[in-house]
Order: C-alpha cells, then structure tokens, then sequence
C-alpha cells in the first residue's frame, strides 16, 4: 500500500491571514481523506521540518493543529496530525533508496524531497495551494545523480494534488497504479477490505483465487471487473444495481432449472444463495458470479472461474 507524500516546498509560500492558512489546511485534509478513499494509505510522509513549515505569517502547520481559535474543522485537525505524526520522515526514505552514489532532487532550482521521493516512487504529492508554481497537476522535477562513472542529469514529470480538481482529473490513473500492488490471488484478497470494501468473497471464490498466481492473461480482468462491481454499489443512491463498463447478464430460466445447483454457492454472513447474476470476461471465457444486496452495500462473489454449463452451452 502507498503512504501519501507532502511535497514541503508548497508550505513556502505565505497564506495573507490564518484564517485563509486554515482554509487551505482544510482543503489539503480533505484531499488527504480523499486520496485514501482511493487506496492510498492513510500516513502521510512528511519531512522533519513538516511540523514547524510557516503557512502565514509568525503560523506553523503545528499553530493550526492544535489552534482552537479559529473556525475550521476539529476533525480534519486531528486527522492530520495522526497521519502525519509517525516516521520514517521522506528524507530517511529517500537516503535509503541510494546505493554508493549521491542524488539531488530540484524544483525550478530549490532543493526537493517530497517530489524528488514522488519520481523515484512513481506516485503523487499532496501540495498546499498558495503558491502559483503549484497550481499544476504536473510538476517538472530535475534529477542529478554523481557516482565513480560521472554525473547524470534527467527530467522527471511528477504528478502533484493541490486540489480536489486535480485528484479528478489523475483518479483512474492513480487508482490503476494501486492496482500494480495486487499481483496474485491472495494479494487481492488480502487487499480487498482496501480496494474492494463492498465485495464479500464467499468461500469458493476465496479458494479461486487463492490458486491465481498472477500471471493467467486474464487476472488483470478480473481485478477490473471486481473494481467495477464495488465501485457499482459504492455509488448506487437508488435503483437497481446495474454495472457499467463490463459485461455482464443473468441467467436463463431454463438454465436456472436445469443447472441452478451448481450456482449456488455459500456466502460469509452462512448463506447459501443462488447466482444468477454474471460478468463475462469473453476472451477468456470466465464468470464472476455475484449477487448484490443494495440495502447492505454489499456484492457477494460466489464464484471466479470458468464458464459453467448453460441450456446452451453443456460444458
């Protein structure tokens, strides 16, 4: 799982009053919440020096944590500070990432560590919105790195949140990057109260994909489809439970009658249902059987695997 990274030189630009600074706190908190909804992790990896950043004049990051003057949101308060209130800081992170060799990170000339941890991660930053330079979702950030062979000089593009506008525009890519984290079966599963907190896998699903290493062509498929699925009830405000962006059908009534048995399957809250509803990864020829319950929020995945025996199609 991804902690998120504060990029430090965004806190280098003055707020004109700390009531504005606060808003902005505010602002970065929900972004912060947001991205964990996602499936970033809820630490944020700060650098030393987070804590004691000025936001407005003679006004700390640490001021506005424990201020109680102004008007802002208690609760934002507090979830920051638990995010960001353990090590190891950035500049430990990035030390350990150097072999025998020294590297130096820099935006628009000034020295960087949450961006510079960011490009070498392959992931965002979470940056204050004071500062123009920062009102992009994609910052330019230069690499250097000298060792016994000679020096090197590169160009990184880093993607940086500064807005909930920006997390918008970088929610599907961002959200595919998680996905990288779910290489097999049992990481999805060991995954899934993360990414897919509206699924509840029933027992032969679990075993299914307790046996996907991986590397079957179709597991990135299936992970889509399951991401569909929990996303589908996540969403549903009203009305039935119809998923975009996959296919998928229910059952036959002869089917049903004739091969019902073998799509019942036993669920975790003890009880066993019969699937009608499927998604169809066609290339492969596999089914997702799953069975919503809207007023729970929750999609029950009785089964991962290959296409059963229909009316239609016998084995």
């Amino acid at each position: 799982m991804k902690d998120q990274l504060f990029n430090e030189v965004s806190a280098g630009t003055c707020y004109t009053s700390r009531q504005d600074a606060a808003s902005a706190m505010e602002r970065m908190s929900l972004l912060i919440q947001k991205l964990s909804e996602i499936g970033f992790s809820n630490q944020l990896r700060v650098t030393r020096d987070f804590a004691t950043r000025t936001i407005s004049t003679g006004y700390t990051i640490k001021n506005w944590a424990i201020d109680r003057s102004i008007d802002t949101d208690r609760d934002l308060q507090r979830n920051l500070l638990l995010a960001a209130s353990k090590g190891p800081y950035i500049e430990d992170l990035l030390e350990d990432a150097q072999d025998d060799f020294l590297v130096e990170y820099k935006f628009q000339g000034t020295e960087v560590f949450g961006l510079g941890l960011a490009s070498l991660w392959n992931t965002c930053t979470v940056s204050l919105d004071a500062d123009p330079a920062f009102s992009d979702d994609s910052l330019v950030v230069s690499f250097y790195k000298a060792d016994d062979v000679g020096e090197e000089e590169s160009q990184i593009n880093v993607v940086n949140l500064a807005s909930l506008e920006h997390l918008e525009t970088h929610r599907n890519s961002l959200r595919e990057s998680l996905f990288l984290d779910i290489s097999s079966g049992p990481a999805l599963l060991e995954k899934a109260p993360l990414f897919f907190p509206s699924l509840s896998f029933g027992k032969s699903a679990q075993s299914q994909l307790m046996a996907m290493t991986g590397s079957e062509p179709y597991f990135p498929e299936i992970v889509r489809h399951l991401d569909v699925l929990n996303a589908t009830m996540k969403d549903l405000e009203s009305g039935a439970f119809a998923p975009r962006g996959i296919s998928w059908s229910t059952e036959s009534q002869p089917t049903l009658e004739m091969y019902g048995q073998r799509r019942e399957f036993g669920c975790l809250d003890g009880e066993v249902r019969r699937f009608s509803l499927h998604s169809k990864l066609m290339a492969a020829n596999k089914r997702i059987y799953f069975f919503p319950i809207v007023n729970e929020q929750t999609v029950h995945i009785g089964y991962v695997g290959d296409h059963l025996p229909t009316v239609r199609f016998k084995s």
